[in-house]
């Protein structure tokens, strides 16, 4: 604790330092402004200036000499006539009326002083207004230049003006939260991220407050991961990912847990069940994880379970990129429309549906179909969009809508649809009327129905045959099921109807959604004890983790990714 005793010193120490640094320099310009209104004669100008010198610096003994000299230069001086005081008192308004068009507020505020020493009933009202509206543009100004000190200095001069002005008080507080949290910085995490938590709940925008409250959660949770205090490291981490989503920081919150509920976290073995898949032999595995990557190309959208509140949030990772952009609260299921520009989604509060939103979260809307519908699919061609949804009986079926609205269209009874080239609409049906030859069980699976005319092909015979995914060029639709107890990831040849499994693992694996170019595979996996994302090259000779989504996924067979250009 010493250590970080003398660090935090250290850093309050250059603190002050840098603070005094910048009075001085600024006591400097004024007791220069001094000097030169006394060379001029300019005796009431001067005094303004040495008197805010000494404001500024109390021990600069130039400052109170020069004030003296310029205080008896104005007795000494000749009684004006009251023709040269109306003449003076025109000039010095009409300068300070100059320098505040101009925007040079300090010089402002000086001529308006002499002016008030001069007469302070000349033009009262105008002078008081002008100010105060000098010195709280000042006070702005310099909080703009991170000079947070002497912009407290200009409020509250302002404020002793008019002390009920809630805007400029509400000004001031921003300010001097901004400076405490500055003053705490690397010095104490704790009061830091207090002053930018106030900060921030005032205005989130404020210069750089919601960055700044990030990296204090970070950092202190850093520092509490260094003294083994992962419960608490986890928690910091966990309010740094609700300010800003990153996928480091998220690492970090799902390491920090994993030490937090373990006393002694050790590898995880691979046992050679898990190891003897189709895919192993290429696969990269250390200490019983696989290497982490990232993602290849174009953005994938997922759901992400938020465990504060109980809902689902929708997000973006974009390759290269550690920042997952949020694009909706309370959705899941997105379906980016062929080109990524749209994201179609499900949504979770009202209006209970579908929605559309682009890739940027802009320009929502709210399509005109039943609270169930769900598993929205885009048509090749952008236009329409395919979902399932229930009718006035409970039965699921699939229907279709204008992307910009209008009256759903229904198709077919099934539920997954997955909308591919040439109008072929792959999906997941029970056939009816029931089979005579199979003791009254329904003949379930996946279907293919061409929507250009009325053919239907049968290629799969289990209900549980789902989350259905279609290769960018047509060949192929992968799907997940649980045949073997779990769910894996298959693939489908169409239309001839080959099954190959692609994956082979004790854990969950699901939600298949193919890269743009049609290389990879993309799926949901709890293989290593936390949720993830993981990529597969086509063939499945290699896989890889790209992406680290939650501890917990209580819904995550309803989900669905998403990957575009």
């Amino acid at each position: 604790m010493l250590g970080v005793a003398g660090v935090a010193f250290v850093a309050v120490y250059h603190g002050l330092q840098d603070r005094d640094l910048n009075t001085k320099q600024e006591a400097e310009e004024h007791y220069q402004k001094g000097l030169e209104h006394l060379l001029a004669g300019e005796c009431e100008l001067a005094i303004a200036e040495f008197e805010f010198t000494i404001r500024l610096l109390p021990d600069y003994a130039d400052a109170y000499d020069k004030l003296y000299k310029a205080e008896a230069q104005c007795q000494i001086l000749p009684t004006p006539t009251s023709e040269a005081q109306k003449s003076a008192k025109a000039i010095l308004y009409d300068q300070a009326v100059a320098e505040f068009t101009q925007g040079r507020w300090d010089e402002a505020i000086l001529k308006l002083e002499g002016l008030r020493q001069l007469d302070a009933a000349y033009r009262s009202d105008v002078v008081q207004d002008m100010m105060f509206q000098a010195l709280s543009n000042r006070a702005a100004q310099l909080v703009n230049e991170n000079s947070l000190e002497a912009a407290l200095h200009y409020f509250d001069r302002a404020l002793e003006m008019r002390p009920d002005d809630t805007d400029l008080q509400a000004q001031r507080r921003m300010a001097a939260l901004y400076q405490t949290g500055q003053s705490y910085w690397e010095a104490d995490w704790q009061r830091a991220i207090d002053a930018f938590v106030d900060l921030y709940a005032l205005d989130p925008e404020y210069k750089d407050t919601e960055q700044r409250l990030h990296d204090a959660y970070v950092s202190y949770g850093d520092s509490l991961a260094k003294e083994g205090q992962w419960c608490l490291a986890r928690e910091q981490f966990a309010e740094a990912t609700d300010i800003i989503p990153q996928q480091s920081t998220e690492q970090k919150r799902v390491n920090a847990y994993t030490h937090c509920v373990t006393a002694t976290p050790t590898p995880r073995p691979t046992s050679t069940a898990e190891s003897s898949q189709n895919i192993s032999d290429t696969t990269q595995i250390i200490s019983g994880t696989l290497t982490a990557t990232g993602l290849p190309t174009g953005k994938l959208a997922l759901s992400v379970y938020d465990s504060t509140t109980g809902v689902y949030d929708l997000y973006i990772a974009h390759a290269g990129a550690e920042h997952w952009t949020k694009v909706r609260a309370n959705a899941s299921q997105p379906a980016f429309r062929r080109d990524g520009s749209r994201l179609a989604f499900r949504s979770l509060s009202e209006p209970f549906g579908l929605g559309v939103v682009n890739a940027d979260g802009s320009n929502p809307l709210a399509l005109d179909v039943h609270a169930t519908a769900q598993q929205p699919t885009w048509s090749p061609d952008g236009t329409r969009i395919a979902f399932t949804a229930q009718d006035e009986s409970g039965n699921w079926k699939i229907y279709s809508i204008a992307a910009d609205n209008g009256p759903p269209e229904e198709l077919m009874p099934g539920q997954f649809p997955a909308w591919g080239l040439n109008n072929w609409l792959a999906y997941n049906a029970c056939d009816d009327p029931l089979d005579e030859n199979d003791d009254g069980n329904r003949l379930c699976g996946i279907h293919f129905r061409d929507l250009g005319g009325q053919d239907v092909i049968k290629l799969t015979a289990d209900e549980q045959d789902v989350g259905l995914s279609w290769a960018p060029d047509g060949t192929q639709v992968a799907y997940m099921s649980d045949h073997d107890g779990n769910w894996e990831i298959y693939l489908l040849d169409f239309p001839w109807g080959k099954v190959v499994r692609m994956t082979n693992n004790k854990a969950n694996d699901g939600l298949p959604t193919w890269s743009p170019d049609g290389q990879y595979i993309a799926f949901l996996s709890n293989r290593e004890g936390l949720w993830a994302i993981y990529i597969m090259s086509r063939d499945g000779k290699t896989l890889s983790k790209v992406l680290d989504v939650a501890l917990e996924h209580p819904d995550w067979l309803h989900g669905r990714l998403s990957w575009a250009p």
